[in-house]
């Protein structure tokens, strides 16, 4: 296994991963989305790359499913996997994996009744016909998590009924926003800047030890990350929920402000 260093305000691109491809590289994996500065690698170019190379490409789609428009056809990927709980907007326990057809190769390390081609009827499995489904079902083990199925094929409904490049647009807009109000409050953000390299997570280059109980305090729900403070828009956030951030942020340098002055 090799690790391709990339910065967090950097852009993954096929270029990131080439040094590291020889004749006995297999997979090419990462996040589509990390979760810690919010940069949006480049799955074209990597797809791309992957399909010149007979390459698997593996994408974590955990932070991007649901909010940025996925094609898994066209970027050449083989696999995706992603919880529900974020963009899809279903409680935790409940995850989705895209194998592509005809990836034969890879197979399951345990079999269910769901993962068995031909499922005996009485239970009973026999050695004699233990061949496994052909599609991604192959890879289901255990009992389907029911509640969270239902509220998925709402959650699914929903977003259709929007779009995700409507929801897309609608979170790089209020990014947009929050951005331009942190320049005015001179608080930087640990990811990319340019549209082209973020989508909704931003993480404000403010200490976490002293930020996250302010914003707590404050009743302001982010996450403490190792760069900073993360801020995760999503499609039911408004341009007041951004006014309202900023004024809390603004409230916070105030108060270091005057502290410092004493």
């Amino acid at each position: 296994m090799r690790f391709a260093p990339v910065r967090d305000d950097e852009v993954a691109t096929a270029k990131t991963f080439e040094p590291y491809v020889d004749a006995r590289t297999k997979v090419i994996s990462l996040s589509h989305v990390t979760f810690h500065a919010g940069q949006v690698h480049d799955l074209t170019s990597i797809g791309t790359l992957c399909k010149e190379r007979g390459i698997y490409l593996i994408v974590d789609a955990m932070q991007s499913v649901g909010v940025i428009p996925l094609d898994v056809k066209a970027l050449n990927i083989s696999v995706l996997a992603a919880g529900t709980h974020k963009g899809l907007l279903v409680p935790q326990g409940l995850g989705v994996l895209y194998i592509a057809d005809g990836l034969d190769e890879l197979q399951p390390a345990y079999l269910a009744m769901s993962s068995m081609a031909n499922p005996p009827s009485d239970y009973v499995a026999r050695p004699d016909d233990m061949a496994v489904r052909k599609d991604a079902l192959r890879f289901e083990f255990g009992n389907v998590n029911l509640p969270d199925v239902h509220a998925l094929s709402a959650a699914i409904r929903l977003i259709q009924s929007i779009s995700v490049a409507a929801i897309q647009r609608h979170v790089q807009s209020l990014g947009d926003l929050l951005l331009e109000h942190l320049d005015t409050l001179g608080v930087s953000v640990v990811g990319p800047r340019a549209r082209s390299g973020r989508n909704h997570i931003y993480t404000l280059a403010l200490p976490v030890e002293k930020w996250a109980a302010f914003f707590e305090h404050k009743g302001v729900r982010v996450s403490p990350e190792r760069g900073g403070i993360r801020v995760s828009l999503a499609m039911f956030n408004t341009v007041g929920d951004i006014e309202r951030l900023v004024d809390v942020i603004r409230a916070g340098l105030q108060a270091d402000s005057v502290a410092l002055s004493r």
